[in-house]
């Protein structure tokens, strides 16, 4: 019975044994490519986040400057009782 079994149906069983492995081994190689990609995705996510806070400080940093500028600007257009702004040197 086996024998009969192996004559009718073994060749088509090998071939789909043989299908099921190469496609096992296509879906390993899908799966390593697709953590390979998430991987860099997450590389890059984190590169693009230290970017972020790098921009947000000197973001930071200009609009402390402006501010300051401001304030100087602001000081020098106060006018005190001689007439002159308290950073600006009277002429002798």
């Amino acid at each position: 019975m086996q024998a009969v079994r192996e004559l009718l149906f073994g060749e088509a069983q090998r071939a789909f044994e043989a299908r099921i492995q190469r496609l096992e081994a296509k879906i390993a190689t899908m799966e390593q490519g697709l953590a390979d990609r998430f991987r860099e995705l997450s590389q890059r996510f984190d590169e693009l986040a230290r970017t972020a806070e790098v921009q947000q400080s000197k973001l930071s940093d200009v609009g402390r400057a402006f501010s300051a500028v401001g304030q100087q600007l602001s000081s020098l257009s106060a006018v005190d009782a001689g007439g002159m702004s308290q950073n600006v040197r009277k002429p002798e």
